[in-house]
């Protein structure tokens, strides 16, 4: 499987929870987001994950589990294997699950107009941006 463009995992990502917003890894009894709940509710980062069930107890922020290699780069699904330096795959992947996580982005509907100018400003800051 080829390595898939920051551009091509953002549209990814977007299509996937637009189609369905309960898909999103939205904890209602918590009122949070959560990296797994089942094979049908996990985060934009578990979506992208080899095992995300693995990860379904990590309460946190995604920067803070790579940093603390709780997440580590081999957890990905080889097509989502970042290249670069640590700080450059923390910025994209935190990026991805701020656009998941942000509630006003979502509606029962899909994704909002929020949501919309949150997914264009993602476009932009990441449409020029190498495959490494």
């Amino acid at each position: 499987m080829p390595l898939k463009s920051k551009l091509e995992i953002i549209e990814e990502i977007a299509a996937y929870y637009s189609e369905d917003v309960n898909r999103r890894g939205y904890d209602e009894e918590r009122r949070e987001c959560l990296y797994y709940i089942n094979d049908n509710k996990m985060c934009a980062v578990g979506y992208c994950l080899k095992n995300p069930e693995k990860f379904k107890a990590l309460e946190g922020t995604i920067d803070g589990f790579l940093e603390g290699r709780k997440i580590k780069h081999t957890d990905f699904k080889l097509e989502y294997q970042l290249k670069g330096t640590l700080a450059y795959k923390v910025k994209f992947w935190k990026d991805l699950q701020d656009f998941h996580d942000i509630s006003g982005n979502w509606s029962h509907e899909g994704i909002t107009e929020q949501g919309k100018d949150s997914l264009e400003k993602l476009r932009k800051t990441y449409a020029e941006t190498p495959v490494t």
